[in-house]
């Protein structure tokens, strides 16, 4: 417990408290140099002061991408993009055929004679709320209206087309050429990165207009509408409830309404699918900027979503990674927002840790740092968590890149999360506390979230005892930190003998402390550098390397097996 946490009494029962943080102090300018003191000092203080300021920094940025470097360079950049045109132009791509639209026999004849003379034929307009205006009758799986419904667009015109061949959505955004090729980049950049957007058919740099695949399916506030939902703008504009309201109110509550239906119309699977499909966006680089039901299509065949319309999204490349968070964090919290998830952001995350809304806060295991100045508990503690991670764990563990890890008596995970994030492929934690896991849960949550990518790894609720029953097949690295110790000697003894057969790396940390207050005196000597170095060579592991910094309480010792010994004389 920290100073700040402990109860108020007398002022000499904190005389222990700061003794201790006055030795753990030592310990890390000392024995694991200043650096890390210093490092320590950045996290605490001038971290979270900085992640203060970068909201209002990322406004300028995108005020100066938008407002100032987009007009200085439209002229070059539109004659540079002219010039790759066969390069982005995308064909065979999920592309629909005009047979494959759903237009009747009559209307289809008479797009085919049209073809034959035009190498685009108009087939319907689109309008504000994605009603089609057909010309050639209806078209399967698409709202159709008739000329006197039809409710024109407010910024840029929308058709149906087919272009030399195939079925396209056409935009045109008039004298806007900033928003065209902006549009342009982002799709081709998204398209190559495999997301699930639009390929691009056609550009035409002399009216500014774009043609994109044509995704059939329904669009997400479509089916809300249907449902009940007031979301069309022709709805909207004519319900008492919105009249009186502020664009910002107006917005806020149409949300809501789409919430009402939101489960009857997709699952959580779909949910899910679109939360990765926008942290795919993120990974490359691009701010979506416009996250709403409108934008969101669920494509007929595989039920998957597809992300439509990104003249307001923004290319992030060369932007600070605390920048690039602070604006996908936007995108994170519209996500929310729309679908009533819970996805990390630094906003929700800094106010969880403040609030201690995160699984059992009083059990937290082990400090955690998050990047972006959020943390949980005390880094300076070199016994557990990231204090022990810098000061012993992360410049003694073999090294891990591409390894499967078996982690004995995980917790909440913060080490495999560490192995994984240094390159692992996956972790599997063995962890017998319903408490601990949860926290693991939440602490891949968040890491997934700092780091922009996933993490292969899962929990399986047991004892370690269990393994010698359990078909997980090999292992590069078996580690058990701090935990083996806790069971017996025959247990120890037959689990050692198991592992030397699924791994040829075992990594076992001790804990020499004498204050513990254990109950049972024997784990003082089970947690000994004598007894598991002595268990790890009679059953198995002969070769051992003991890693036991002066003054610290919690050796590391690393051993292989005659096998591993063979191997690398025979490589």
């Amino acid at each position: 417990m920290s100073m700040k946490d402990s109860p108020n009494h007398d002022k000499r029962s904190h005389l222990p408290n700061i003794l201790k943080k006055i030795r753990i102090i030592y310990t890390i300018a000392f024995q694991n140099g200043f650096s890390r003191l210093i490092q320590v000092e950045y996290i605490y203080l001038l971290e979270p002061t900085f992640m203060n300021l970068i909201p209002f920094y990322a406004r300028l940025v995108l005020l100066w991408k938008r407002r100032i470097w987009k007009k200085m360079d439209i002229k070059r950049d539109l004659a540079c993009w002219r010039q790759k045109k066969s390069d982005f132009i995308q064909k065979g791509k999920n592309l629909v055929l005009l047979e494959e639209l759903g237009i009747n026999e009559d209307g289809l004849k008479l797009v085919q004679e049209k073809i034959k003379e035009n190498k685009e034929v108009l087939i319907a307009n689109i309008d504000q709320d994605g009603f089609f205006l057909s010309h050639y009758g209806p078209i399967d799986g698409v709202p159709c209206i008739n000329k006197k419904k039809f409710l024109s667009r407010s910024k840029y015109l929308v058709d149906l087309i087919i272009i030399d061949g195939f079925v396209g959505i056409k935009k045109n955004y008039q004298r806007n050429a900033i928003s065209f090729l902006n549009e342009l980049k982002i799709l081709y950049t998204l398209s190559k990165a495999g997301c699930n957007v639009p390929s691009i058919l056609d550009a035409d740099f002399e009216n500014n207009s774009l043609t994109v695949s044509y995704i059939p399916g329904s669009v997400l506030r479509e089916q809300l509408a249907v449902k009940g939902s007031i979301l069309r703008d022709k709805d909207v504009n004519k319900n008492p409830e919105f009249t009186q309201l502020s664009p910002k109110a107006i917005r806020i509550k149409r949300i809501e309404e789409g919430k009402k239906f939101i489960h009857s119309v997709v699952d959580g699977s779909f949910i899910e699918k679109l939360y990765d499909q926008i942290s795919k966006i993120h990974l490359a680089n691009v701010f979506i900027n416009d996250i709403k039901y409108g934008n969101i299509i669920i494509e007929k065949k595989s039920g998957d979503p597809y992300l439509i319309d990104f003249e307001q999204s923004e290319d992030l490349t060369g932007l600070g990674n605390n920048t690039i968070r602070t604006l996908t964090d936007f995108d994170i919290e519209q996500y929310n927002l729309h679908f009533g998830t819970n996805k990390p952001t630094f906003k929700t995350l800094k106010k969880r840790i403040k609030n201690k809304k995160y699984p059992f806060p009083n059990k937290w295991y082990a400090p955690s740092y998050f990047g972006a100045g959020l943390r949980i508990g005390a880094l300076y503690n070199p016994e557990v968590g990231w204090g022990r991670w810098q000061y012993i764990l992360k410049d003694n563990l073999p090294n891990s890149t591409g390894h499967r890890v078996l982690d004995l008596g995980a917790n909440n995970g913060f080490n495999s999360l560490q192995i994984l994030r240094g390159g692992a492929n996956e972790a599997i934690a063995i962890e017998i506390e319903p408490a601990a896991i949860e926290q693991g849960i939440f602490l891949k949550s968040v890491f997934e979230w700092s780091d922009k990518r996933k993490y292969n790894f899962n929990y399986i609720k047991a004892s370690m005892a269990d393994l010698v029953n359990m078909d997980l097949g090999t292992f590069d690295q078996v580690i058990a930190l701090c935990s083996i110790y806790y069971l017996d000697d025959n247990e120890i003894t037959t689990l050692i003998r198991h592992i030397s057969s699924i791994t040829n790396c075992f990594i076992v940390q001790c804990n020499i402390a004498e204050d513990m207050g254990r109950e049972n005196l024997h784990t003082y000597e089970k947690a000994s550098v004598e007894y598991l170095k002595n268990a790890l060579i009679n059953n198995g592991f002969s070769l051992v390397n003991v890693i036991e910094p002066k003054g610290y309480s919690r050796p590391l010792i690393i051993a292989h097996s005659n096998k591993a010994h063979e191997s690398v004389y025979t490589d």
